[in-house]
């Protein structure tokens, strides 16, 4: 699912990355941008980092290339078509949920 600018004045982002991480697959045609990191932990770092990140690809291989995503793949989606066999990469999403800050 693609996620519109999610951080809004008085809302919070949750991002938990639940799903198991799919060895050997990389999700197309939802990158928002693309960076080089030290390792995986740092590419899911920089997803918490970015608004409209929910999932990642991580190229190993010594490369170390992270792409940053705004959709996820779930089977039988709407993008599961665009998660492709790529024996370089990493593919993980996560789950989002917004809660609203108390001001109180």
């Amino acid at each position: 699912m693609a996620y519109p600018h999610l951080p809004f004045s008085g809302q919070c982002r949750n991002l938990r990355f639940t799903s198991t991480p799919i060895h050997g697959y990389r999700l197309n045609n939802h990158v928002i941008r693309t960076i080089g990191v030290m390792n995986e932990d740092f590419c899911e770092l920089q997803c918490y980092h970015e608004p409209n990140c929910v999932s990642y690809n991580f190229k190993r291989n010594g490369e170390n290339k992270c792409d940053l995503n705004n959709a996820t793949y779930e089977h039988d989606n709407e993008h599961s078509g665009d998660l492709e066999k790529n024996e370089k990469y990493v593919y993980r999403g996560a789950e989002v949920s917004m809660k609203v800050k108390s001001w109180t």
